[in-house]
C-alpha cells in the first residue's frame, strides 16, 4: 500500500465475455471503461496495476498487462497468472466488470490488522465475492492444483483456504451511485 505495507491491484480481464458478446472491461460507464473506474478505484492504494488479459486493447490504460498463463481456464488461472507476476505478498485482485468500486470501499480490504488467513473477501447483499477480495501470494499453488483437478469455481479455492468476510452495504457497490 502506498506509505504502507506494499500491495499489487490485479484487475482480471480475461474472461471471454460469452454472455455480452464483447469485452466488458472495455464497456463504457459514466463516459469511461469499466477498466478505468477499477484503475482509479485501486491507484490510492496500490504500489502496482497489473492487467490479466490476452487483449492488447488494454495496453492503452498504461498499466502492466500479463497474458494468462494457463488458457480458458477461467479466473483460477487469471488470479495464478496476477499473483505469479506480483512483486508483493498481498494484492487486491478485481474482475473487470465492477465499475462502480470505489478507493473507500477497498481501503476496507487494505486497513486491517494483519490476518492469519490467506483470502479477505468482500460480501454484497447476502453474496461473497471472491472477485473483490485481497488475496496472498501463497493462493498461487492451491490455485494450480484446483485447475490440476479440473476445477473452475473460485469459491473452491476460497472454501479451501483460511478466509474472511467483510460485509459492506449495498450502496457501496450499486451502479446507481
Amino acid at each position: 500500500m502506498k506509505g504502507g505495507e506494499p500491495l499489487t491491484g490485479i484487475i482480471l480481464a480475461g474472461g471471454k465475455s460469452s454472455r455480452m458478446n464483447r469485452d466488458k472491461g472495455l464497456i463504457r460507464y459514466k463516459q469511461k471503461p469499466f477498466v478505468q473506474h477499477i484503475i482509479e478505484a485501486l491507484q490510492p492504494l496500490v504500489d502496482e496495476i497489473i492487467i490479466v488479459s490476452d487483449n492488447p486493447r488494454y495496453d492503452v490504460f498504461a498499466q502492466r498487462r500479463v497474458e494468462d498463463s494457463i488458457k480458458n481456464v477461467g479466473p483460477l488461472a487469471g488470479i495464478y497468472t496476477g499473483l505469479s507476476h506480483a512483486k508483493t505478498g498481498d494484492s487486491l485482485i478485481l474482475s473487470c466488470d465492477i465499475p462502480s468500486i470505489n478507493a473507500a470501499v477497498l481501503s476496507r480490504l487494505v486497513n486491517r490488522a494483519p490476518e492469519p488467513v490467506e483470502v479477505v473477501q468482500m460480501q454484497c447483499r447476502g453474496e461473497t465475492m471472491p472477485l473483490v477480495a485481497r488475496y496472498k501470494k501463497t493462493c498461487m499453488q492451491p490455485c494450480l492444483k484446483l485447475i490440476a483437478s479440473g476445477e473452475r469455481r473460485v469459491r473452491s479455492l476460497v472454501d479451501q483456504l483460511g478466509s474472511k468476510t467483510i460485509v459492506v452495504g449495498e450502496v457501496h457497490l450499486s451502479m446507481n451511485q
